[in-house]
């Protein structure tokens, strides 16, 4: 992982954490994602951690607590790569059993595989139900199509690119900003 210290020292801080001040574009994504129980932070929940990059694992889990934490019906993921008992399996039944992600090929969902933005907005479309396939373009078209159009992709810190890691802080931020539309 990579950190970099995000926002200014002279404002006030959120949530208890440490690294989120009032004036993060973030700030109020992480105050909701607190109260939703969809993060806990880092650190012992010191930090959030927001310039952090973001795995699979990770993401999976951040889109089943934003659902409630719902038990899935089966017992394995079917992917070699996700260990029984795992902090993240349930997660990752879940999303398979919810057709949020199929995995990465060959049996495997690759849980520590770096997140992009392309596979963060599709994941969130797909966990919104929001999959409608035009046929067109890459597999992740459809779901950016949406995500521009809903304006969920607005107002970050750098500009989106469909295969630049996806941070910590987006991650929140696109789920509150897509909750915020349902």
């Amino acid at each position: 992982y990579s950190y970099i210290k995000s926002g200014s020292s002279s404002s006030t801080t959120v949530a208890g954490f440490t690294d989120v001040r009032t004036t993060d574009y973030f700030c109020d994504a992480v105050k909701w994602a607190v109260e939703n129980n969809i993060t806990t932070g880092t650190n012992d929940g010191t930090t959030f951690s927001p310039d952090w990059t973001v795995d699979r694992a990770q993401a999976v889990t951040f889109l089943w607590r934003t659902k409630g934490c719902p038990e899935p019906t089966k017992s394995t993921s079917g992917f070699s790569d996700v260990e029984a008992g795992s902090w993240y399996e349930k997660a990752v039944i879940w999303a398979v059993e919810k057709g949020i992600t199929n995995g990465t090929g060959g049996g495997e969902f690759s849980p520590e595989m770096t997140l992009s933005r392309s596979q963060w907005v599709t994941m969130l479309w797909r966990a919104l139900g929001k999959e409608g396939k035009t046929g067109e373009g890459e597999w992740y078209t459809d779901a950016e199509n949406w995500a521009k159009a809903n304006g969920l992709l607005k107002g970050t810190a750098k500009a989106y690119a469909t295969e630049a890691d996806c941070p910590r802080c987006d991650v929140v931020y696109y789920i509150y900003n897509a909750m915020k539309k349902e």
